[in-house]
């Protein structure tokens, strides 16, 4: 059985993030999962500057358009979904070159495949996913596909973007364990 911290011993935390690590820690501990030792590194929910949702349904076609192209998507298409929507702004640096590359390599392209829990998580924040489930496999692709596909062209997927109520959102991430410590 791994051993767990004490999130009263984290000498920078404060109340509400050390309250937000006991729980992930004891929702961590009933399945026995290893945690990280090191200092609390999430900002307190006080200082804390969420995105705006529109903001982040663009991040979420960026890393749609991004994961196509790494799945085989030719560069044009791929490309043709940012351009499509104006995301050029929120393609990241890497993002820019991984999809300026007339061939990625099989190996990059297999590395990017952890953006489609991403792209999962995030469609659950803005509620086309009922739950989040505990992360013991891949997220279901094909539903993800049948989610976002009709939206990749879409400007009101980002205009009519609204998050999760933040209440329903910590008991979900702490049920599910994407732990927010």
């Amino acid at each position: 059985m791994p051993t767990y911290p004490s999130p009263e011993t984290s000498e920078h935390a404060t109340q509400r993030q050390r309250e937000r690590a006991a729980r992930s820690f004891d929702a961590l501990r009933k399945r026995a999962v290893p945690v990280f030792w090191g200092p609390l590194q999430v900002d307190d929910d006080d200082n804390a500057k969420p995105q705006e949702a529109s903001d982040v349904a663009r991040r979420a076609l960026v890393l749609w358009a991004f994961e196509l192209r790494a799945e085989g998507m030719p560069q044009a298409e791929a490309k043709g979904l940012i351009e499509h929507l104006e995301l050029w702004s929120s393609v990241s640096p890497a993002e820019k070159t991984f999809l300026q590359n007339e061939n990625p390599s099989p190996d990059d392209c297999r590395r990017l495949t952890w953006r489609l829990e991403c792209i999962w998580v995030l469609m659950w924040a803005f509620e086309h996913i009922e739950q989040l489930d505990w992360p013991s496999a891949m997220c279901d692709v094909p539903k993800l596909v049948d989610l976002v596909s009709p939206h990749e062209n879409d400007p009101a997927f980002i205009t009519s973007a609204h998050p999760v109520e933040s209440a329903r959102a910590e008991e979900s991430m702490t049920a599910s364990l994407v732990s927010w410590t």
